[in-house]
């Protein structure tokens, strides 16, 4: 019996598994495209996310008015990598600070953060005369209040040249002022009873080759004597220390450069205090919410403060130490806006866009916090400055529109002034 021989693929079988192979073929393929390209378009968005991150971070330390906003390119390796920069309103003096980054093939990376829009406005109070200057946002001149007579509210002669007052120091009467010229980032001195009151300008050292930012002043305070006057710098997140008068030193910055802590670092400053001789040095740090303390000692700095142990201390080289401790309300605090101290050196009062607080330190390291709420209508005007009229129990408030406040202590009795 003849048997039946295997019959072989026909042509049509043939083609139709070719087709499959073919379209099985063309799916691993593309699949291995798509795959590459998601896993590049993925290592781009990481890029992207990294130079976005190293953009905030370098903005956060650039004073607003110096913003770069818009659109730019980076440079070098990633020079295809496109950003913008934009600054929306968000809340009062809040505004979005935004950037988007965007890789050749289109993965875009945002990050945003809220900044506060810096103005800051001095106020000094003569404790003998119940006399208080203070300065108004924009403005080139000093206005005072005499509240021994309720007022009425007066312009200083002489406006500031070409500048804009903000931050203040120094005692009201006593032939001796200081200003921050917002506008020219410098230090002006200014004596009441001179025909040309506003002396010669005080530049700051200029430290962009090593690494810092333009300094922008945010408070200055001085010694009794005039031989200091420091200056906080919320750009470069430090204090100046400015000497003029005192044996063995030079008229000028001291080491010229911000002395600030390492660990934990000092944030954004807000303002300034000293005692009279100017040995203590309390700054309000805003960023961190609360105070920070410097002693200084420019004749014996290693001299370690009485009362302190050294591991609550850092050195601050030349200087003296900063007092490691971050000082806050135990239910904490906004963010600080100025600070003031009494005669003592242990009494210090701040505030907050809530709260007036007071801390007495009965012993070092020991404090007694209290606080007392502040008038609706102080609150919403923001506070931006205050100092202590210890002779009278009185704290003097400044607003960021320039409103002049009173506070009696301990009434909880806060007064508009210049209305």
């Amino acid at each position: 019996m003849m048997r039946k021989r295997d019959r072989g693929l026909s042509l049509a079988e043939m083609l139709i598994a070719f087709v499959l192979v073919l379209l099985l073929l063309l799916y691993t393929i593309s699949s291995f495209v798509s795959s590459n390209r998601y896993i590049k378009r993925g290592k781009e968005y990481s890029t992207a996310l990294f130079l976005s991150q190293s953009k905030m971070e370098a903005l956060q330390v650039t004073p607003m008015a110096d913003l770069s906003l818009g659109e730019g390119h980076f440079e070098g390796e990633f020079e295809r990598y496109a950003y913008t920069v934009e600054l929306l309103p968000w809340e009062d003096d809040i505004q979005q600070l935004q950037v988007h980054v965007t890789s050749p093939r289109g993965a875009v990376a945002r990050i945003s953060t809220l900044r506060q829009v810096q103005t800051y406005q001095g106020i000094v109070a003569d404790q003998a005369t119940n006399t208080v200057v203070y300065s108004k946002p924009g403005s080139s001149t000093l206005f005072s209040w005499d509240d021994k007579t309720n007022g009425p509210r007066t312009q200083l002669p002489k406006p500031l040249p070409g500048g804009e007052a903000g931050a203040l120091a120094g005692f009201p009467g006593w032939n001796l002022l200081w200003a921050a010229d917002m506008a020219n980032n410098t230090l002006v001195p200014y004596k009441e009873a001179d025909p040309e009151p506003w002396g010669t300008p005080v530049s700051f050292p200029n430290l962009t080759d090593q690494g810092f930012g333009p300094t922008r002043i945010a408070g200055i305070c001085m010694d009794v004597m005039g031989n200091f006057v420091f200056a906080a710098d919320w750009s470069n997140r430090g204090v100046w220390i400015y000497t003029d008068g005192l044996p063995g030193l030079p008229v000028g910055f001291h080491e010229n450069r911000p002395h600030a802590p390492v660990s934990p670092p000092l944030g954004i400053p807000s303002g300034v205090a000293t005692d009279p001789a100017g040995s203590v040095v309390l700054v309000a740090d805003t960023e961190n919410q609360c105070l920070r303390k410097l002693f200084v000692n420019l004749g014996s700095p290693t001299s370690r403060p009485d009362g302190y142990d050294s591991e609550d201390l850092e050195r601050a080289p030349k200087v003296g130490y900063w007092l490691k401790e971050r000082m806050r309300h135990p239910q904490g605090m906004g963010a600080p806006q100025g600070v003031a101290l009494n005669s003592t050196g242990w009494v210090a009062y701040t505030v907050d866009r809530a709260y007036l607080y007071q801390m007495i330190e009965s012993q070092p390291g020991q404090y007694e916090w209290k606080r007392f709420r502040l008038d609706p209508e102080l609150a919403e005007a923001s506070p931006s400055g205050l100092t202590l009229d210890e002779f009278n129990n009185l704290i003097f408030l400044v607003t960021k529109n320039g409103e002049l406040w009173k506070y009696h202590i301990p009434s909880n009795d806060f007064d508009r002034l210049d209305q």
